[in-house]
């Protein structure tokens, strides 16, 4: 029994049968096959040595039907037309050659000719026929198959087509559930941040910016009078490189982020030169009901797909809100001591 690969049905086999390429084309011989050549050969001397050895060596003109129609119709129904008329033309050879038959008183020259060569018409006839008929069946057959290669192609490319797109319903409803997962972690980590106290805010910041950022290194400096000073960072220990922690007023870094709040990237080459590879982004911590900056939010390292331009306008929302409530938080603080010490008075 052929060997069956795993899940495949006797219908499949059958097809793959079907829509086999066709293996290499037998050899030839002046354009006759040569397994054809020597089974005409092979049965032709098997004829004419028992008729030799066990009959009278008349060729079978008294056999009826004659012998040799055998080879001339297994050519035309197994190769063809061409194969079948060499057979008929060597069935001839070996009946006539040294066999003519005798003229008769009575008979005349085309009578002669056509009892003579009345069998080898019919076979060339035969062979005619018959291997046509056979080719018209190949050409079917062969159509059939590239019939069956042409769906099987198509099979192949719808689904493929399919497998694609079950692949990317998948990949959305990841992210789907993803972006849900990460709605509710950047709700709960933002609970983090609305406190009352500073030191509450900044124990927050942590968890905010690796749910909404998720970067390797980052930094929160935060502005006390004309400098910048190191809150708290995360990643720092496994950097080569030692980052700055603080940057005064002088620097181009406090200029741009402090003095005209703007939003550093890296990605662009003016933001790249005053960042001087301290981060790949920058952005001052901005109170929007006020316009008060009390900060720095800087990330020195994040995946390389991270950073787009959605990740950009994140970290500026980020920013904004890293900052606004750590003002609030300050103004709280500010306000409960001036209540104390109106009590303590």
């Amino acid at each position: 029994m052929a060997d069956v690969k795993p899940g495949q049905t006797p219908r499949r086999r059958a097809v793959d049968r079907i829509a086999m390429p066709a293996v290499a084309e037998a050899p030839k011989l002046l354009g006759v096959r040569r397994s054809a050549i020597v089974e005409i050969t092979a049965f032709l001397l098997t004829a004419l040595l028992v008729d030799f050895v066990f009959l009278d060596f008349g060729r079978f003109t008294t056999v009826s039907p004659h012998p040799f129609w055998i080879v001339v119709l297994l050519c035309a129904v197994q190769y063809g037309t061409t194969e079948a008329l060499v057979a008929a033309a060597a069935s001839s050879a070996a009946l006539l050659i040294g066999n003519l038959p005798p003229q008769r008183f009575d008979q005349d020259l085309y009578g002669w000719l056509l009892d003579a060569t009345l069998l080898p018409l019919l076979w060339t006839v035969a062979a005619v026929v018959f291997g046509e008929m056979q080719g018209r069946v190949r050409r079917e057959r062969d159509a059939l198959r590239e019939e069956v290669l042409q769906s099987r192609k198509r099979e192949e490319v719808i689904a493929a087509a399919y497998r694609r797109l079950d692949a990317r319903r998948e990949s959305l409803e990841s992210r789907v559930a993803g972006q849900l997962r990460t709605v509710f972690a950047i709700y709960n980590a933002a609970k983090g941040i609305e406190r009352m106290a500073t030191h509450e805010v900044q124990a927050g910041v942590a968890d905010l910016v690796r749910t909404v950022m998720s970067p390797r290194r980052f930094s929160l400096f935060l502005l006390n009078g004309d400098v910048l000073e190191l809150a708290t960072n995360e990643g720092w220990e496994a950097a080569e490189t030692v980052f700055a922690r603080s940057f005064d007023g002088q620097s181009a870094l406090f200029q741009a982020v402090i003095g005209s709040h703007r939003t550093l990237v890296a990605a662009v080459a003016e933001d790249e030169r005053i960042l001087a590879g301290e981060g790949l982004l920058a952005g001052p911590l901005l109170n929007v009901d006020s316009g008060e900056v009390v900060g720095m939010l800087k990330i020195e390292e994040m995946g390389f797909l991270d950073l787009s331009v959605t990740s950009i306008e994140n970290f500026r929302l980020l920013c904004e809100w890293i900052g606004t409530a750590y003002s609030h938080a300050r103004r709280f603080e500010s306000a409960m001591h001036g209540i104390d010490a109106g009590t303590a008075r």
